[in-house]
C-alpha cells in the first residue's frame, strides 16, 4: 500500500485543509497531490477513497482516461471532499521518466532509465504493460537494460544523482525506442549553447529547436520530450514547472502531508517534505526521525512552514503493496456481522485481522503503549460507533474492504 502525497483545500498543493463546507452538501472543495494507493478496485490517497466517476484526467498535460489513474502513480489536480471520499473534479497523472533502462542492478536495488537513477522497494509495484490492455506483475529480476520503462516516483531529498524513490515501475514494447520524457532538475545548464544535464549526467540535452515553455534556471524542474541518439537528446519540447513554491492556501490552514524526511535539523527541531518546512517543536512524535525516512505530518499552514501537532514514521507494517487504507469514522457497526463502515465503504474482517488502540477514555496512551493489540472480543464487544478509526486492508470491490489491521484513534 502506497500512500506518499496530501490533500488541500481551496487550491494548491500537499494538505487535507480544514475549509468550509455546505451544510446541504457536508463537501469541501480541495486539491490532491501524491501516490496513489490501493489498487484497481479501490483507488485511495491518504486513506481517502477517490471517485473518479466524473474526473478530467490528463496524462503527462495529454487528455486521457481515468484508467490511466493506477495504483503507485504520481498524481496531483481538484476536487471535493465528501463524507471522507474525494470527487475528482480535473487529475494529472504524472511519470517521472519514460526511456530505455541503461542498467538494471538487482544489488544496488535501483534502474536508470534514460539517465535517470530510480531505487526500488518492497513497496514499488512492477508491472509488464500487455497489448490487450492487462498487466502482468513483475519482479525486478525480470527486467533488464535495453527494456523500454515508464517510472512514477518521488524525490529522494538531497540526492547527489537527483534519484528518485519508484512508486509503480511498467514495462512496455515501444514502437520507437529512441523516445524518452523526464521530469527532473536541471544540471550544467548552458544558455548559451542551449543544453543541459540531469540525473546522472550522461546525456546532454540540446533544446536549441526545442518549444521552450516557462524560464529555465539552474536547478529548476523541468519536464522534456525527446529523442535519444548516443549521449545526446534532441528535445521537442522543454516545459518549466513551478517546482517548490508555496500552497496558494490562507495561513492557518489545517494540513497532512507525507513524503521523504529532508534537512533534518533536530536543534532546530525542523525539516523538509516536498520543499516545505515541518516544524515539528510543539508535535508529538511517533518513532525515530531521520533523513530519507517516510513520514505522516498533520498540522497547520504558516507560509511555506507547517506547524505540526503530530509527527509519524511510516514503519514497513504500515504499508504493503496493493492494499488500501481508511480513515474516519465508524458507522452502521454490527457486532454480530462483525462488520462496519468507514467512509461508505464496508469493512469486514477475518481471524487473522490485527485490532489496536491508541487511546483510552479518550486520552492518548503513553508512548510504549501506543498501538495496544486488543483482541476481537475487546474490540467487538462494545459499540463503536462514532470512534475515529484506521483501517489497513484488501479491497475487493470499490465499496468493500476485508480488514487486515483496524486501529481506534
Amino acid at each position: 500500500m502506497r500512500k506518499i502525497g496530501v490533500f488541500l483545500c481551496a487550491g494548491g498543493l500537499l494538505a487535507l485543509a480544514g475549509c468550509s463546507t455546505s451544510p446541504q452538501t457536508q463537501s469541501t472543495a480541495l486539491a490532491v497531490s501524491g501516490v496513489v494507493g490501493g489498487s484497481a478496485t479501490m483507488l485511495t490517497l491518504n486513506g481517502q477513497v477517490l471517485d473518479l466517476s466524473s474526473a478530467k484526467v490528463t496524462l503527462n498535460g495529454e487528455d486521457a482516461s481515468a484508467a490511466a489513474v493506477r495504483a503507485g502513480m504520481e498524481i496531483s489536480g481538484s476536487g471535493i471532499e465528501d463524507n471522507g471520499k474525494v470527487k475528482v473534479r480535473d487529475l494529472e497523472v504524472r511519470y517521472r521518466a519514460q526511456g530505455q533502462a541503461d542498467q538494471v542492478d538487482l544489488a544496488g536495488k535501483f534502474v536508470v532509465v534514460a539517465g535517470l537513477k530510480a531505487f526500488v522497494t518492497d513497496k514499488t509495484l512492477i508491472f509488464q504493460e500487455n497489448a490487450d490492455g492487462t498487466e502482468t506483475a513483475l519482479t525486478l529480476a525480470d527486467l533488464a537494460a535495453g527494456d523500454y520503462l515508464k517510472v512514477a516516483g518521488i524525490p529522494r531529498p538531497q540526492d547527489p544523482d537527483d534519484a528518485i524513490l519508484a512508486t509503480r515501475l511498467e514495462r512496455e514494447s515501444e514502437g520507437d525506442p529512441s523516445r524518452v520524457e523526464l521530469m527532473v532538475p536541471i544540471r550544467n545548464l548552458d544558455q548559451t549553447a542551449k543544453t543541459f544535464s540531469y540525473g546522472l549526467k550522461i546525456y546532454t540535452v540540446d533544446y536549441s529547436k526545442a518549444e521552450v515553455r516557462g524560464t529555465l534556471v539552474e536547478g529548476s524542474i523541468v519536464r522534456f520530450k525527446g529523442a535519444q541518439s548516443g549521449t545526446t537528446i534532441t528535445a521537442l519540447r522543454v516545459r518549466a514547472t513551478q517546482g517548490k513554491e508555496k500552497p496558494g492556501v490562507p495561513d492557518g490552514t489545517r494540513i497532512e502531508l507525507q513524503g521523504l524526511v529532508g534537512n533534518l535539523n533536530p536543534t532546530a527541531q525542523t525539516f523538509q517534505v516536498e520543499g516545505l518546512t515541518v516544524d515539528y517543536s510543539a508535535a508529538t512524535v511517533i518513532g525515530t526521525l531521520a533523513n530519507g525516512i517516510e513520514v505522516e505530518v498533520k498540522g497547520t499552514l504558516s507560509g511555506t512552514t507547517v506547524k505540526a501537532i503530530r509527527v509519524k514514521v511510516t514503519t514497513q507494517d504500515d504499508e504493503e503493496p496493493g492494499n488500501a487504507e481508511l480513515e474516519g469514522t465508524i458507522a452502521n457497526f454490527n457486532a454480530t456481522a462483525k462488520t462496519f463502515t468507514v467512509n461508505g465503504v464496508t469493512v469486514s474482517v477475518n481471524d487473522q485481522t490485527v485490532y489496536q488502540q491508541d487511546k483510552v477514555g479518550g486520552q492518548s496512551l503513553v508512548e510504549e503503549n501506543k498501538g495496544k493489540h486488543l483482541t476481537a472480543q475487546e474490540f467487538w464487544g462494545s459499540d463503536r460507533t462514532g470512534q475515529r478509526v484506521e483501517v489497513k486492508g484488501v479491497p475487493s470491490s470499490s465499496t468493500a474492504l476485508l480488514a487486515r489491521k483496524i486501529e481506534l484513534k
